[in-house]
């Protein structure tokens, strides 16, 4: 799998938790919550369980225009803002805050 080092891991919290203004890439905390729980009345999905690898195919294909089911389209010009490593950083950070991750088992599964 990846391995995320510090940088990486600092830059992803960064971009999660306040955002990066000079890039129009907003907090994501801001709609998905800050331990990344997602807000339930407004269908946002938590993104705290989910692997990496699949963080990164979403924002790829939220950019490509693949996916579409965002409300007015918001994580299309999030993502098409992001360069690759900004996307890698913020799944790197995702991914760690689930502690059973590296198992590749949720609480769902148990």
């Amino acid at each position: 799998g990846m391995r995320a080092d510090a940088t990486q891991l600092k830059e992803g919290q960064k971009i999660y938790t306040q955002g990066l203004a000079n890039d129009n890439i907003p907090a994501c905390a801001a709609c998905h919550g800050l331990g990344a729980d997602g807000n339930g009345p407004m269908a946002i999905p938590a993104l705290a369980l989910q692997h990496q690898v699949y963080l990164l195919t979403q924002l790829d294909q939220f950019a490509s225009g693949a996916r579409r089911n965002s409300p007015g389209q918001v994580m299309t010009s999030i993502a098409r803002a992001m360069t690759k490593p900004q996307m890698q950083a913020v799944a790197a950070y995702l991914q760690q805050l689930n502690p059973d991750s590296t198992l590749g088992i949720g609480p769902k599964e148990l």
